[in-house]
């Protein structure tokens, strides 16, 4: 199964790029683009925040469970039609989230069971300090669950920015690493092509 994801930190445009390459290609039927959300494991976790029980590990093992199921119902039945797949963020993103938190990473990879996955990494890189700048709302466990403030914010995302090169290096992926500092001369047609024929 070819997969294409979209990886970066909390604010770095990865979602505005996935949905400028959707639009490019919205009417290729080789592709395939997937921006699922489990909507029932989000209240399981919020459930776990607002009761004071959240644990790293139990949220990683949701993120887990909807990934499994996202690839089982969505994914395959179009990997079958051998369609290319493109999604915005995967499990690779609940990996570097909770080594974040203080999960060694080597057991999360091997929890995951991803290392057999013909995967492609599209990684949007952005300083925390724009990241910052760009978003309108702050959620919790984008500050690694600790108040919701700029420099929590600006620190969890620097820690998260630094996992994502360790995932990198603990791995055989495929990356397309993308300056998204200066995120507006990204968004062309032919520029986004050019990353997608890189990514295949």
């Amino acid at each position: 199964m070819k997969i294409i994801c979209f990886e970066g930190i909390d604010g770095s445009g990865k979602s505005k790029l996935f949905n400028e390459l959707r639009r490019f290609l919205e009417v290729n039927e080789h592709y395939f683009f997937c921006d699922y959300s489990d909507k029932k494991i989000e209240r399981k976790i919020e459930d776990l925040k607002c009761n004071n029980s959240y644990s790293p590990i139990e949220h990683f093992n949701l993120s887990l469970e909807s990934n499994i199921w996202c690839a089982e119902n969505i994914l395959y039945p179009q990997y079958k039609q051998n369609k290319v797949i493109i999604i915005e963020r995967s499990i690779v993103s609940a990996i570097v989230y909770t080594s974040c938190l203080g999960i060694e990473m080597n057991y999360l990879i091997k929890k995951s069971n991803i290392l057999n996955v013909d995967l492609s990494i599209i990684y949007v890189d952005t300083s925390p300090d724009i990241a910052y700048s760009r978003k309108n709302n702050i959620e919790f466990i984008e500050t690694g669950m600790k108040d919701i403030n700029k420099q929590n914010f600006i620190s969890f995302q620097e820690c998260v920015r630094n996992k994502y090169d360790e995932f990198f290096t603990k791995t055989t992926y495929k990356v397309i690493r993308i300056d998204n500092n200066e995120h507006k001369k990204l968004y062309t047609k032919s520029h986004m092509l050019k990353i997608l024929e890189e990514a295949l």
